[in-house]
């Protein structure tokens, strides 16, 4: 009985942020009847139907998309490393993490709890990993089927910048450095 409250209150919480009842069957075996059922109390109305989400990899499409899924990354490692909790708890509070980052950044986010949900899976299945990148110190992500070079989202966005800067002021010449 225990476990079936767990798995209710687990549902509850991905339905609250947004999980397709696909993800959310997949994380609490939960029946479709019953989650619809939870999806209508919770939202007042049906649920979209859908697929669950392809490989978090295949949905990181710009180095923006990199930028945020590593961010994500790092933060869901961070809780769940050497069994520190468990994953879907690492899951949750991960995206509430990344949330409140981006809020307090007044950035919007770019991940939902879908997309937060199937990066984790990738990183379960080591199909998607964290790269440390020696100049701007940061880990990001790697994936492999990621549609950006497997390179430092950040190195990127520097060296876009300063060549954005060079042709607006071709006068200029790059600062030593």
């Amino acid at each position: 009985m225990l476990a079936e409250h767990e798995r209710t209150s687990l549902a509850i919480a991905l339905l609250r942020r947004g999980a397709r009842l696909s993800v959310t069957r997949v994380l609490t075996k939960i029946a479709d009847r019953r989650l619809r059922g939870l999806y209508r109390q919770i939202n007042g109305h049906a649920p979209q139907g859908g697929p669950v989400p392809d490989a978090g990899g295949r949905m990181i499409q710009t180095r923006r998309l990199q930028a945020h899924a590593s961010l994500y990354a790092v933060l869901f490692l961070e809780r769940t490393g050497a069994g520190k909790r468990p994953y879907t708890q690492g899951l949750i509070e991960a995206y509430d993490r990344y949330g409140k980052l981006m809020r307090d950044s007044f950035e919007a986010p770019e991940l939902d709890i879908n997309s937060a949900w199937a990066i984790t899976r990738d990183l379960r299945l080591r199909v998607a990993h964290l790269v440390y990148c020696p100049v701007c110190r940061i880990e990001y992500l790697v994936a492999e089927q990621s549609r950006v070079q497997p390179t430092c989202p950040l190195c990127s966005f520097y060296s876009r910048a300063a060549t954005e800067e060079l042709r607006a002021h071709p006068g200029r010449k790059k600062a030593a450095g």
